[in-house]
């Protein structure tokens, strides 16, 4: 209750008239604590047709994993970057992906992407971003990259 005084605890009658708790309800068992992997990159410049890929190996689990980025137009011209959240394999349910369009010299965009997937046996989450064109004149810097992959107990996929 917000904002009121606490309930007073629950009892139970008793013969005499004297107060007796009431036996709390059965406790489910604990789950196993959340185990988090993390891992990150402050500046990594990205430029003509390269790739910027970042990534590490994780235990057989279930995970969300999520991932952020800010991106830095280093040019006088339009600038287009791409990155794609992966875990193993290119199934709906294990990749997502975003892009920034910057038209300005040291404008700034961010991205930030999510996944959710079970590894049966190890595997390997990767965020790797691109430009949206092969020209020798791209040029971006990826900054304040951060990856973080939360092992859970369960996984559930939900129907939107």
């Amino acid at each position: 209750m917000l904002g009121g005084a606490l309930a007073a605890p629950a009892y139970a009658a008793a013969s005499d008239a004297s107060p007796q708790a009431v036996a709390p309800a059965a406790v489910a068992p604990a789950a196993a604590a959340p185990e988090v992997w993390s891992a990150s990159s402050n500046n990594r410049e990205l430029t003509g047709s390269a790739q910027a890929n970042f990534a590490f190996n994780v235990p057989a689990g279930h995970y969300a994993v999520t991932a952020k980025l800010n991106v830095r137009n280093n040019n006088a011209h339009l600038t287009t970057v791409h990155c794609e959240l992966r875990a193993d394999s290119d199934n709906t349910h294990n990749w997502d992906y975003g892009s920034s369009t910057l038209d300005a010299p040291a404008q700034f965009g961010s991205m930030s992407m999510n996944v959710a997937h079970t590894f049966a046996s190890g595997g390997l989450i990767k965020l790797k971003c691109y430009h949206d064109s092969i020209s020798s004149a791209n040029n971006a810097s990826l900054r304040y990259v951060k990856i973080t992959a939360t092992r859970a107990n369960a996984l559930t996929y939900v129907a939107l």
